[in-house]
């Protein structure tokens, strides 16, 4: 079985990560394109990449390119995605997968029109906690879903917020829901299916950015569940969570299994156990993992594991979609429905009114949010 090789466009603070998985795999990574020089220079010599280029469309020409991976600002994702499906070429691309709805129907558009695959990367779809509670849900072993609970504290950069890069509307497309918090809601998407309705509030209020840094919203999904999401850009340490419950029981990350009978929670941990094994603890998973840093380290694939990270995962099956031997991973499709629930959250928080889905092409924030709509909200930062 032999792996596509691989172009990446961006040499920013994602490409350590695909590099990574990509290593791991045993899939070779031939061409690295970055607008600045200095940069992909240096990404291409220390990960002994043979071609590199400051311009993008070099490396979508390129013979020994086969996927072209987008890991650029989300700006640019429109341009890159459709250059390289009109090309010929496989695509994956970093969430988000635009900026805008307008921008996702043309990736979308370009996509159907290719006899290529285009995958959207959301990795946490491919790691054990979700894989097993996708597994609950469609085999339903906690009956009809009723609530989904999520929650990301994420800090930025620190570099790239005193840069004015993160954090801009035009750039990014929006700050922590768009940029960090949109892997959440591609999972509740995932495990509950579309929402039909949604409210939110979101304020700027820890960092000298121009978009949001803060955000809740609520959720009301079209199979009549409920849900509810945060996300802050405080700083701190990372956490995230996510709690789906139905009417027999519940699952969530960090991994537990709430069922209603005690017998059915110990048998269906066995089977989950075997079906989606999560890392060893204690001194045998320590063990295993510094014997495969040490494969790591002297350039060695490895074998598919518990430890692998989630971009691994993640590009292992986004891999095998393109060698045709599984299905996609996240369609463009998916992956425009992720921005779509992104751009329904901001038009509510800034508009102060409850938002139905889907959103049409006259809807406010169908072309993505401005700095002056975001500036224009007339509610006070105090409320009281």
């Amino acid at each position: 079985r032999v792996n596509p090789r691989i172009g990446i466009i961006g040499a920013g603070t994602i490409l350590p990560h695909h590099v990574r998985a990509y290593q791991d795999i045993g899939a070779p990574v031939t061409a690295i394109a970055d607008v600045d020089a200095k940069p992909v220079a240096a990404a291409a010599s220390a990960n002994r990449i043979a071609f590199h280029t400051t311009d993008y469309r070099d490396l979508i020409g390129h013979d020994d390119v086969d996927i072209v991976d987008v890991c650029a600002p989300p700006r640019f994702h429109r341009d890159m995605c459709v250059a390289a499906l009109e090309a010929g070429k496989h695509v994956i691309c970093e969430k988000p997968l635009a900026i805008s709805l307008r921008d996702c129907d043309e990736i979308v558009a370009a996509a159907e029109r290719a006899d290529r695959r285009l995958i959207v990367l959301h990795q946490n779809r491919a790691t054990a906690t979700f894989l097993r509670m996708r597994w609950l849900i469609d085999n339903d072993q906690i009956g009809r879903p009723l609530m989904a609970q999520a929650l990301r504290y994420d800090p930025p950069p620190a570099a790239l917020v005193a840069q004015g890069v993160w954090g801009d509307w035009a750039l990014a497309g929006g700050g922590v829901l768009m940029t960090k918090a949109i892997h959440q809601l591609d999972l509740m998407l995932w495990l509950m299916g579309p929402v039909k309705r949604v409210q939110a509030f979101m304020r700027t209020m820890a960092h000298p950015i121009e978009s949001e840094d803060h955000l809740v919203a609520n959720f009301w999904f079209a199979n009549g569940a409920l849900g509810s999401f945060c996300a802050s850009a405080r700083r701190g340490p990372f956490i995230e969570r996510l709690d789906i419950v139905g009417e027999h029981g519940g699952a969530g990350q960090p991994w537990n299994l709430m069922m209603a009978s005690g017998a059915a929670q110990s048998s269906l941990g066995a089977r989950l156990g075997r079906l989606f094994p999560l890392p060893k603890r204690g001194w045998r998973g320590r063990l295993t993992e510094i014997r495969r840093a040490l494969q790591r380290r002297r350039k060695q694939p490895m074998r598919p594991s518990p430890y692998d990270n989630g971009h691994t995962h993640f590009l292992r099956a986004a891999l095998a979609c393109v060698r045709g031997e599984a299905e996609n991973p996240c369609t463009a499709t998916e992956g425009r429905a992720a921005v779509e629930l992104c751009q329904a959250i901001y038009q509510a928080a800034i508009s102060g009114q409850t938002v139905d889905l889907p959103l049409r092409p006259d809807a406010a924030t169908y072309q993505g949010v401005s700095r002056d709509a975001y500036q224009r909200d007339p509610r006070p930062a105090t409320v009281g």
